[in-house]
């Protein structure tokens, strides 16, 4: 991680996630330690590389996906009934646990680069 910023949503996320810990920050720049074979295929980033990200991770492959239009992607809907994935938002307890900008290492999920 080199850089996330402090949203307004940051603040508030503390009296919105008391029941589970998790790592804030949505808001990142950072670089890439390390890249797995399937990160290589999928996009033309090499390790040491700078990278923004959103804190969406859409499916990719439904039709507002396909517009993009990720964010009203139903994998996004914080009211559908599996939890969406977020960086910032999602709980430590979901796997591999690094989903926030507050972190010395971040995890790039499969869907979550454009």
């Amino acid at each position: 991680m080199e850089a996330t910023g402090v949203c307004g949503s940051d603040v508030h996320q503390q009296t919105r996630m008391r029941d589970t810990a998790h790592i804030l920050s949505h808001e990142i720049v950072g670089r890439i330690a390390r890249l797995g074979s399937q990160a290589a295929r999928k996009w033309p980033f090499k390790e040491g590389d700078r990278v923004a990200l959103e804190e969406y991770m859409p499916c990719g492959a439904c039709e507002v996906c396909r517009t993009e239009d990720y964010r009203f992607c139903l994998q996004t809907d914080p009211s559908a009934s599996q939890q969406p994935l977020f960086y910032g938002t999602t709980p430590v307890d979901v796997p591999p646990s690094l989903w926030g900008g507050y972190s010395q290492y971040l995890y790039l999920h499969p869907n979550g680069g454009r």
